[in-house]
């Protein structure tokens, strides 16, 4: 699920059936951090204030919490502000130069 604040993505259990047909299964992921039985992970990306922030709730009885954990919300920074092509240029390029 996404708006112009976030996007969503998030695993079902095999019981929830096709969580396209349940509008109040999809808008309980995107409103509540409590998973409850259907949702196996929920992973969201927010945007605010030209940042964006991380996070992953894991739902551990569905999951193997050691191969699939989850991140508290988590702000990620800009590694690079150009493209590939231009940080190869303009970095390692006239830096062997």
């Amino acid at each position: 699920m996404y708006s112009d604040e976030f996007v969503t993505f998030a695993t079902f259990s095999k019981d929830a059936g096709n969580p396209l047909d349940n509008e109040a299964l999809l808008l309980k992921v995107v409103e509540d951090d409590n998973l409850g039985e259907l949702v196996a992970d929920k992973t969201t990306f927010k945007f605010e204030n030209n940042s964006v922030s991380f996070k992953k709730n894991v739902n551990c009885e569905i999951e193997d919490a050691e191969v699939n954990h989850a991140i508290e919300n988590t702000k990620l920074d800009a590694l690079y502000t150009d493209s590939w092509t231009e940080a190869l240029f303009y970095g390692v390029g006239n830096k062997a130069m």
